[in-house]
Protein backbone atom coordinates (compact mmCIF):
# COMPACT_ATOMS: atom_id res chain seq x y z
CA UNK A 1 0.00 0.00 0.00
CA UNK A 2 2.93 2.36 0.72
CA UNK A 3 4.10 1.71 -2.33
CA UNK A 4 1.07 2.70 -4.25
CA UNK A 5 0.79 6.05 -2.18
CA UNK A 6 3.97 7.03 -2.79
CA UNK A 7 4.43 6.68 -6.45
CA UNK A 8 0.89 6.38 -7.87
CA UNK A 9 0.61 7.93 -11.33
CA UNK A 10 -3.24 8.22 -10.82
CA UNK A 11 -5.94 8.94 -8.00
CA UNK A 12 -5.44 6.61 -5.96
CA UNK A 13 -9.10 5.46 -3.39
CA UNK A 14 -8.50 4.21 -0.36
CA UNK A 15 -11.47 2.02 1.22
CA UNK A 16 -11.42 1.38 4.54
CA UNK A 17 -14.18 -0.82 4.72
CA UNK A 18 -16.35 -2.73 1.62
CA UNK A 19 -19.78 -2.00 1.99
CA UNK A 20 -23.17 -1.38 -0.21
CA UNK A 21 -24.82 1.66 0.07
CA UNK A 22 -28.38 1.29 1.45
CA UNK A 23 -31.90 4.01 1.35
CA UNK A 24 -30.40 5.83 4.01
CA UNK A 25 -26.41 6.13 3.80
CA UNK A 26 -24.30 7.53 1.16
CA UNK A 27 -20.83 6.67 0.49
CA UNK A 28 -18.31 9.68 2.35
CA UNK A 29 -15.12 10.71 -0.04
CA UNK A 30 -12.68 13.09 1.51
CA UNK A 31 -10.16 14.55 -0.97
CA UNK A 32 -6.96 16.58 0.29
CA UNK A 33 -6.07 20.09 -2.29
CA UNK A 34 -2.65 21.79 -2.70
CA UNK A 35 -3.24 23.31 -5.68
CA UNK A 36 -1.61 21.05 -8.36
CA UNK A 37 -2.96 19.40 -11.00
CA UNK A 38 -3.23 15.63 -9.31
CA UNK A 39 -4.84 17.08 -6.70
CA UNK A 40 -7.70 18.58 -9.07
CA UNK A 41 -7.77 15.26 -10.65
CA UNK A 42 -8.57 13.68 -7.15
CA UNK A 43 -11.22 15.83 -6.86
CA UNK A 44 -13.11 15.32 -10.18
CA UNK A 45 -12.70 12.07 -9.93
CA UNK A 46 -14.51 11.88 -5.89
CA UNK A 47 -17.08 14.25 -7.43
CA UNK A 48 -17.71 11.75 -10.52
CA UNK A 49 -17.74 8.88 -7.83
CA UNK A 50 -20.43 10.87 -5.67
CA UNK A 51 -23.34 11.04 -7.61
CA UNK A 52 -25.91 9.74 -5.55
CA UNK A 53 -27.39 12.72 -3.37
CA UNK A 54 -26.73 11.10 -0.60
CA UNK A 55 -23.16 10.91 -0.75
CA UNK A 56 -20.92 13.46 0.88
CA UNK A 57 -17.63 15.19 -0.18
CA UNK A 58 -15.31 16.41 2.11
CA UNK A 59 -12.70 18.94 1.13
CA UNK A 60 -9.71 19.30 2.93
CA UNK A 61 -7.02 22.20 2.44
CA UNK A 62 -3.54 23.62 3.91
CA UNK A 63 -3.89 27.07 5.42
CA UNK A 64 -2.03 29.76 2.49
CA UNK A 65 -1.29 33.49 2.68
CA UNK A 66 -4.86 33.92 0.30
CA UNK A 67 -7.19 31.30 1.61
CA UNK A 68 -9.97 32.89 0.61
CA UNK A 69 -9.27 32.54 -2.81
CA UNK A 70 -8.15 29.48 -2.56
CA UNK A 71 -11.33 28.22 -1.13
CA UNK A 72 -13.15 30.29 -4.45
CA UNK A 73 -10.90 27.97 -6.49
CA UNK A 74 -11.83 25.12 -5.12
CA UNK A 75 -15.42 26.13 -5.39
CA UNK A 76 -15.64 26.82 -8.77
CA UNK A 77 -13.74 23.79 -9.44
CA UNK A 78 -16.43 21.16 -7.82
CA UNK A 79 -19.02 23.44 -9.39
CA UNK A 80 -17.69 22.89 -12.77
CA UNK A 81 -17.02 19.08 -12.05
CA UNK A 82 -20.30 18.56 -10.96
CA UNK A 83 -21.64 20.42 -13.96
CA UNK A 84 -19.45 17.77 -16.37
CA UNK A 85 -20.81 14.69 -14.23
Amino acid sequence: MRNSVYNSKVPLIAVKKLYKRDETNGFKFVVCIDGSKKSYKSLESAVALSFDERDSLLICFAPTPDRVAFGTTIKAKVEEFMAKY
